[in-house]
């Protein structure tokens, strides 16, 4: 085949590589992972040259490597935003490069940190906060963090978002606690939640119910807390089955932060949230109301049964006819019958000589099988007696498990008496919200649901279980802060303002932390 020489002479471009930044223009590497084909390795490519250098802070005879992100998320404790503390530990470690200073003692390396904070415009107590977080982490301080509330408020989406600021890996939900207690107890098996039961509009079994499953859900939650006590893990335990009152031994015996609190958080808590009534008093309104509807009901049940029994005459009467038109055509048949009798006397005769006959050959067949019957009767009575063993051997086994049974009790309780000296940071916390909002959070989940059948114990139409629902979750809101001890942060959430919510929080804790550093517990 003939070719031009000019196809020939041409050479092909050389194409340019993936990985090489183009000519005349300096490309940046914005991803941190990139894939070479020739090798089939992964090139990893560093976010910043500093972070190719190691620095080594040194304690007496250790040494650790510097962290850019260790160092944010301790910042990120202290209430320095996110992105101002990613900048101070890249200055950070900038410095100590340029300087040539590797090979830093610790405190050095916390004199120029803090000097870069101040530089920032977050010195003064942001300093002494950073100190203090670092003793506690030395000397594995724990700190317990209880957040309670009623359903539908969002106490797991702002429990996330604190465990990121305070570095808490630790999130315990009592719905997963719920549902394991449930499995294993056996009076603690019911058929639905306690939200979606049916009560009849009795509030008072309600009220009984939700304190008995409190208690059984602070059984499974105890030896948790008690591990993390002993190992020094901080961890966040957020739920509505939280009931701060079971908890107070706890915060009284175990607890560094002695907080003196007023009486007047919870009537301030009650202003801003609405509420006039107390829970007693909202109770017997309840009750009365019921009390009418009954009365209605009954009055309704009374005409029913009064057309039922207007209907039962009526159908009596129908009856009554029937049975005398019966009986007049039972007369005419039996009649008929007395004339067919002696036709049916011969038959029987015949059939009945057949029979005898037949009985006779088998008696004869039964004498010869007798024999034979008796093996099977040995066969059988062995059968007996080793079925009679083998619940022997079941007995032994259920004793057997009885046994274990009570060693594994044995060691559940042993796990849950912690010793008088195991102490930590424990930091009550219950969220509160207004109904007129809580209305729109029920509705909006009510509407989201597929199976409507879980809402039947609430009533028959959308209106009455969300009005049901919303009920049900104020009066559990209304028994918490009734109950709840005086060392508890009460907080009262708002719609669109989480982030302020977290900064009260935040602050709180901290303060929780600093009085318990000034006690000299740390």
């Amino acid at each position: 085949m003939w070719v031009s020489n000019e196809k020939k002479n041409k050479k092909k471009k050389p194409q340019p590589n993936k990985f090489s930044p183009s000519k005349g223009k300096t490309k940046v590497r914005r991803s941190y992972d990139q894939y070479s084909r020739k090798s089939n390795t992964v090139i990893r490519f560093p976010t910043s040259i500093y972070d190719l250098v190691e620095v080594r802070c040194y304690l007496q005879d250790h040494f650790y490597i510097l962290s850019r992100y260790l160092i944010s998320q301790i910042l990120m404790f202290t209430q320095v935003p996110y992105h101002k503390s990613l900048r101070i530990a890249m200055d950070l470690k900038k410095k100590l490069v340029d300087e040539e200073k590797v090979n830093i003692d610790q405190e050095q390396m916390l004199k120029h940190l803090f000097e870069i904070m101040k530089k920032s415009g977050y010195g003064g107590k942001y300093t002494r906060r950073y100190e203090m977080i670092i003793r506690m982490y030395n000397q594995r301080v724990p700190v317990i963090i209880l957040i309670s509330g009623t359903g539908l408020i969002g106490k797991s989406t702002i429990a996330v978002r604190l465990s990121e600021r305070l570095n808490l890996a630790n999130i315990l939900q009592t719905e997963i606690v719920y549902g394991l207690m449930v499995d294993h107890i056996q009076k603690f098996k019911p058929n639905q939640r306690i939200w979606y039961r049916d009560f009849g509009g009795d509030m008072e079994t309600f009220f009984k119910e939700f304190k008995y499953e409190c208690k059984i859900v602070q059984q499974g939650v105890s030896p948790d807390i008690s591990k993390s006590l002993r190992d020094g893990k901080s961890i966040i335990i957020e739920g509505s089955h939280v009931a701060l009152a079971n908890f107070t031994e706890l915060i009284t015996n175990h607890n560094m932060a002695v907080v003196e609190r007023k009486n007047n958080i919870k009537e301030q808590a009650k202003k801003k949230l609405g509420i006039k009534t107390s829970l007693i008093e909202r109770l017997r309104l309840e009750r009365k109301k019921n009390i009418k509807k009954n009365s209605q009901v009954q009055e309704t049940q009374k005409e029913k049964e009064k057309e039922k029994e207007g209907k039962k005459k009526e159908n009596e009467k129908e009856k009554e006819k029937e049975k005398i038109e019966n009986q007049e055509i039972i007369k005419k048949e039996k009649e008929k019958e007395n004339k067919q009798e002696p036709e049916k006397q011969k038959k029987n005769k015949k059939t009945e000589n057949k029979e005898i006959i037949d009985n006779e050959k088998e008696k004869e067949k039964e004498k010869e099988n007798e024999p034979e019957q008796d093996k099977e009767k040995e066969n059988s009575s062995n059968l007996e007696t080793s079925d009679e063993s083998d619940d022997e051997l079941e007995k032994e086994g259920e004793r057997h498990s009885k046994k274990k049974y009570q060693i594994l009790k044995k060691t559940f309780l042993e796990r849950q008496q912690l010793p008088k000296d195991s102490k930590g940071v424990i930091i009550p916390i219950l969220l509160t919200l207004h109904e007129d909002y809580h209305r729109s959070y029920v509705e909006d989940w009510v509407s989201c649901l597929e199976n409507y059948d879980i809402l039947k114990g609430c009533g028959d139409d959308l209106e009455t279980q969300t009005n049901n629902l919303l009920k049900r979750y104020q009066i559990v809101q209304q028994i918490l802060i009734d109950s709840c001890p005086s060392e508890t942060e009460i907080v009262v959430i708002e719609p669109g303002e989480i982030e302020s919510i977290l900064n009260t929080l935040q602050s709180a804790i901290l303060e929780r932390i600093e009085i318990a550093a000034n006690l000299g517990e740390f």
